[in-house]
């Protein structure tokens, strides 16, 4: 019982970053939007730090008119939820996705209407999967190389690109 209470709220737990700052009155503002949160958000400037915001196996070009679903696939080990975040790579462009999916998933049909919409091409998008992992008293995020296609089943190609 105490299993199924835990499943139902974790389940209700929104995946967006709550130091993501709301532009105001925005349509396109990052909040939660079905499954997913995604949107334009405000960056604080004075210094980001480095930090790896993709890790791709393949990534296809994708037609932003055809408003069909991007594909994103991923090897992981059985345990732990995997965590997808996708970055505009593009100056003075603050947008960003996240999402979380359960134990033992291996993909994600990612809605591709407000990404279009702010018009972020493939070369300005910066997709990154992780699982996280405790091993002893040490937590450690665990990067996934994503596979990610429009048109079918996004291609395994044994080289990566991060």
């Amino acid at each position: 019982m105490a299993a199924l209470f835990t499943s139902a709220i974790e389940a209700q737990v929104a995946p967006c970053d709550p130091q993501l700052i709301q532009p105001p009155g925005n349509p396109l503002g990052y909040r939660l939007r079905g499954d997913r949160c995604e949107g334009i958000y405000v960056q604080q400037v004075g210094g980001t730090p480095l930090t790896v915001v993709s890790w791709t196996e393949s990534f296809e070009d994708y037609d932003l008119s055809s408003r069909q679903p991007l594909t994103l696939e991923w090897d992981s080990p059985e345990e732990g939820k995997a965590q997808l975040v996708a970055h505009a790579q593009c100056r003075r462009l603050y947008y960003r996705m996240d999402a979380v999916r359960p134990f033992g998933s291996r993909s994600y049909s990612w809605p591709t209407d407000l990404f279009v919409s702010v018009g972020i091409g493939r070369d300005e998008l910066g997709i990154l999967g992780s699982v996280h992992r405790r091993a002893g008293d040490t937590d450690h995020d665990i990067y996934l190389p994503l596979r990610i296609g429009q048109k079918g089943k996004p291609a395994r190609t044994g080289s990566y690109k991060l």
